[in-house]
């Protein structure tokens, strides 16, 4: 539960959430974003709503994950209990994640969806004890 409460507190103040904490890298996997709110889409409004919004992305299915490529970047979605959580490549620049996160909230902001883009620090590990 102190997961989510980390998630809830976080929340509680959007101006830490505009930005990543300073000097913050992408990890193993990259960077990470995770959109809050009214993100529960029916499977079949999924591509129109939380794919970004450029021309050209692909689909590409690996190791049992579907990653959606946009120009040279790399992204995959995965569903978790506070919302959607976008990680990208460890190639991909922080600018270049947050342009196509930014696209993603604004495609759900659009559809009339209520919700926060969270940019995580995924060099930290957040335990529950």
């Amino acid at each position: 539960m102190k997961l989510w409460d980390y998630f809830r507190r976080k929340s509680r103040n959007p101006e830490r959430m505009a930005e990543p904490p300073a000097g913050v890298e992408p990890g193993p996997g990259g960077f990470e974003f995770l959109l809050k709110g009214d993100v529960d889409l029916p499977e079949s409004q999924f591509r129109d709503i939380a794919l970004p919004g450029s021309p050209g992305v692909t689909e590409i299915e690996r190791e049992g994950w579907t990653y959606y490529k946009v120009g040279d970047v790399e992204c995959t979605f995965s569903i978790e209990e506070p919302g959607i959580q976008m990680t990208f490549d460890a190639k991909t620049t922080l600018a270049d994640a947050r342009a196509i996160a930014e696209q993603v909230l604004q495609r759900f902001r659009s559809s009339g969806r209520d919700v926060e883009l969270v940019i995580l620090d995924n060099t930290k590990v957040y335990r529950s004890s």
